[in-house]
Order: structure tokens, then C-alpha cells, then sequence
């Protein structure tokens, strides 16, 4: 894939533009009526986790990265080399790009051996059959996988699967690594033993890794920094610890298992606004410490409530003296390992785990 200049020829991809390592991109794809924005930077060493609804844009940016999407503005630089400038007309095709890939299916080639799948990257980097080999064989060892390398794919497990995959990916001695759902393949004993083992190799790998999922607990766990899509827009990036402890959509609350209401604070009855939100989403929160921490009337604020703290009654409850009661209906419950999270429609509804 190239973009054609004017003069009817194609533009070589950039020289370095910078001395900065590591992966940066700041443009947009338009895809009919949809629209991709994005301005990020993930650096040398460092785990980027795209997370983010059906539809928000996740395997539009990881297809714009792998040179599978041109972007239709702005640009994007990998170790200071430009990859796509929709300005300039540059675009480096995916095979020339130093980009390893792992697909969510894995799409290992079944009939060839382990050995040879993972000797497919280095191969087809222009190095011989033998060298292609002796680079696999580097990987095979390192993943632990030398006693299958004469296996076919359907002769090894899912996890085993991943582990080829990423073998093949990394074999290929690429700059920047590119994960689509690597877990969504694996049912969920497998890849909780896989999860912890994944992110080790990750840690040994010296670019930036882009790891795109739905799974928020997998994300947690591997990545360094998350950035979360919605409707092709970023609605908040940073590190997994802020993005819990302060999340910036209902969307984003409900990934990290919280409760979030925006609404605005209003004055009590005759007095200050010691404790009173009005929600978008209907029905009032009484909230302490809004007064001391300098809120003013008419302010907007999101309120979060951990699952955990909310309590469900079959009666008004006459003990407790609990600030915030609401009637609602039970309508649905999700059995985890050693709780139940009930979701309950109201005013407003909310998520309770008991």
C-alpha cells in the first residue's frame, strides 16, 4: 500500500523526524461515517492497553499502526521514522513497516510446524531458510516451546497457541509489537495461567507494545498505561491505578467497577450545598465533603460508588441511619467467584455486589 504523489510516482517513507524512541501518533482514520481521533505516544519498553466499546475504534487504530489503514490526517512516527503522513503523502507499507502483529485467532498457517510458523517472520524479512530456522529456534527456546517445535498447530493447546503466535511476531525482530484480544481465544482457566506469563515476555520486549482488549482485568495486568476509546474519541488515558481511581465516563466506572453519576451540586433547602447532587440520569445523592472541598453551587461533579458499598433491603431499612435510600428493581445477577453483582433500575440504577 502506497500513496500516490502527484507526479504519479510514490513517496519512500520518511527520514527519522526525531531521536525520541518509541511509537507516536497524532491523526485521525474516517471510515464512512465514522471517525477515528487519536494523539498518544507510547514509549520504548512501555505497554499501551486500548480499551473501549463494540465500535469505538480499537481495531481501526491497531489496523492504522500495522499500515492495514492509512490514516486520512495527521501522521504517525515510529523511532523518529514516519510511517503514514497524510500531509506529505507518506506511507510505508505493512511489510516494511518493523511492526509484529498478533492476531486475536492467532491465524497460525496449519500446515506447518511450529518451528516453521514462528521461522515465517524472520523468513519473510528476506533471510534464508536456514537463518529463518535458527531465529525460530532462539524464540522457541526462549517461550518455552522447543519440545513442540515440530508439532502442528492443531496438535498444541491454546495457550501453546498464543505463545507460537507471539514467538512468530517477535522472531521477526520487530520494533514495535501489536496484540489484537491475545486472550479472547483462550477459555478462562487457560488464560489466567497464560495472563502473568504473557505479560514477563512483554517486560523483555524493548519497543512499545500496543495491546488492544475488552477484558479491563487483563489490561490492568499488562499494560503500564491504558487508554480508553469511546465513539472514536479518547475519554481518558493514564495509568491503570488513576484511570480506577478516577474514571472519567459511566463507561469507564463500570470497566473498573465503580458506580458513576454526573450530576450538580445544589443547595439544600434554606442552607449551603453541605450535600446535595441533582443527577443527569435522575433522582439526588447526598454526599459528604462537598462543602470542605471548595464546591459551589451549581458546579458539575461525578459521584463514585464502589459496588461494594451499596446495600440492597427488601424493606426501608430502620437501622443504619444510611444517607442515601432509593427504591429499585432487581434486574439481572452476574455470579462471580465469590460474590453476586446484582444490577438494580432505579433512580438512579446502580451496580451492588453482595
Amino acid at each position: 500500500m502506497s500513496r500516490p504523489r502527484p507526479d504519479g510516482g510514490h513517496r519512500p517513507a520518511g527520514p527519522p523526524t526525531s531521536v525520541i524512541a518509541g511509537l507516536r501518533v497524532d491523526g485521525e482514520v474516517r471510515r464512512d461515517a465514522f471517525t477515528l481521533r487519536v494523539a498518544t505516544q507510547v514509549a520504548a519498553g512501555e505497554s499501551l492497553a486500548v480499551l473501549g466499546p463494540n465500535g469505538a475504534g480499537k481495531s481501526t487504530l491497531l489496523r492504522a499502526f500495522a499500515g492495514l489503514l492509512p490514516l486520512s490526517a495527521g501522521r504517525i512516527e515510529l523511532d523518529g521514522v514516519v510511517l503514514d503522513d497524510a500531509d506529505t503523502g507518506v506511507l510505508l507499507p505493512p511489510e516494511r513497516r518493523r511492526v509484529g502483529l498478533v492476531f486475536q485467532g492467532y491465524r497460525l498457517f496449519p500446515h506447518l510446524s511450529v518451528r516453521d510458523n514462528v521461522a515465517f517472520g524472520p523468513r519473510s524479512t528476506g533471510l534464508s531458510r536456514r537463518a529463518s530456522r535458527a531465529a525460530a529456534d532462539v524464540w522457541l527456546q526462549a517461550l518455552e516451546l522447543t519440545a513442540l517445535a515440530g508439532r502442528r498447530p492443531h496438535e498444541v493447546s491454546g495457550g501453546q497457541a498464543q505463545r507460537v503466535a507471539l514467538a512468530r511476531a517477535l522472531a521477526s525482530d520487530p520494533r514495535l509489537l501489536l496484540l489484537d484480544e491475545p486472550m479472547a481465544a483462550l477459555d478462562a482457566r487457560t488464560r489466567l495461567e497464560v495472563r502473568t506469563t504473557l505479560r514477563e515476555h512483554l517486560r523483555d520486549f524493548a519497543g512499545p507494545v500496543v495491546v488492544v482488549t475488552h477484558d479491563p482485568l487483563e489490561a490492568m495486568v499488562m499494560a503500564d498505561r491504558l487508554l480508553v476509546l469511546e465513539g472514536g474519541r479518547v475519554v481518558q488515558e493514564g495509568s491503570p491505578v488513576e484511570v480506577a481511581r478516577r474514571p472519567a465516563t459511566d463507561y469507564v466506572a463500570r470497566l473498573v467497577g465503580l458506580n458513576l453519576y454526573a450530576g450538580m451540586v445544589v443547595a439544600e433547602p434554606g442552607g449551603q450545598p453541605q450535600a446535595h447532587v441533582v443527577l443527569d440520569s435522575g433522582g439526588v445523592l447526598h454526599v459528604t465533603g462537598l462543602t470542605s472541598s471548595g464546591l459551589e453551587v451549581g458546579d458539575r461533579v461525578l459521584v463514585a460508588a464502589r459496588p461494594a458499598a451499596v446495600s440492597l433491603h427488601t424493606r426501608r431499612p430502620g437501622a443504619g441511619s444510611p444517607r442515601n435510600v432509593w427504591r429499585g428493581e432487581v434486574a439481572g445477577l452476574e455470579p462471580s467467584t465469590d460474590r453476586v453483582r446484582v444490577q438494580v433500575r432505579g433512580e438512579p440504577d446502580v451496580l451492588v455486589d453482595v
